[in-house]
């Protein structure tokens, strides 16, 4: 009776996990035309809770952006962010698949499609809203297909690391097609001097807490330096990447 139980079991896993292909983002066209304006059209069968994510991610990414329920609503320059995010139920509920799209004028600038069960039967289920911005990362090209195809397989708490993280990198916006009344967005000066992989070490924080009167922005410095290196540690970024995110923060206020 043990050894059928066992069975059982092993055979459930298998069958769970079997199709497993860790690679979440079935479908990529990313954004090169990116404006700094956007128009997000509300898809009525979606869960309205969507919404707030797209809305602080735009803002937090330097988007100005505002809803409509119609195409009517509209004008024909406007670049229209559209999305259909299901979700299923199997013991819980999850995020079963996502659709996301940018156009201007009718043509499709990019498009992203996610499947939750790539990751396997226990691999599905993950934070609905970091998956969410994570999409939105690889979707305007902040990140590549393969960043986001392992950042969505991570447990809630590291996607949640990844995305604070992601807000620090630049976008690089079309400034041809801004708006009147929309200020190019500042970023930060990346040194062409390559790092060494010594990392955030130790001393490199002690050196930090040493300073008299360390001001606010040192500190959240200090702990963005921090959560790159577990970053770097958790093999989510290249070293080459981490090197390159690394100096900018490094480099922050010295203009």
């Amino acid at each position: 009776m043990y050894k059928i139980n066992l069975f059982l079991i092993l055979t459930y896993m298998v069958l769970i996990t079997g199709c497993a292909t860790n690679k979440g983002v079935v479908g990529l066209n990313q954004v090169s035309d990116i404006p700094q304006s956007i128009i997000i059209l509300k898809d009525i069968p979606t869960r309205e809770s969507v919404i707030p994510v797209f809305k602080e991610w735009f803002k937090d990414n330097g988007y100005n952006s505002r809803i409509v329920e119609t195409l009517d609503e509209t004008n024909p320059d406007d670049y229209v962010f559209s999305y259909r995010a299901n979700w299923g139920w199997d013991l819980a509920l999850y995020m079963r698949n996502v659709e996301m799209k940018l156009r201007r004028k009718g043509v499709t600038l990019g498009s992203v499609n996610f499947d939750a069960l790539q990751y396997g039967g226990f691999g599905k289920f993950g934070s609905g809203k970091e998956r969410l911005k994570i999409l939105l990362d690889v979707l305007f090209g902040k990140i590549s297909r393969e960043q986001a195809n392992n950042l969505l397989g991570k447990s809630s708490d590291e996607m949640k690391s990844a995305n604070n993280l992601n807000k620090t990198i630049p976008i690089k916006f079309n400034t041809s097609q801004t708006d009147k009344h929309t200020q190019p967005v500042k970023t930060s000066v990346i040194s062409k001097s390559p790092l060494t992989t010594n990392d955030i070490n130790s001393d490199t924080i002690s050196e930090s807490s040493k300073a008299p009167a360390m001001n606010l922005d040192e500190n959240i410095k200090t702990k963005k330096l921090i959560e790159l290196k577990k970053w770097f540690d958790s093999n989510l970024i290249s070293e080459q990447e981490y090197n390159t995110e690394k100096q900018k923060l490094l480099n922050e206020n010295r203009e």
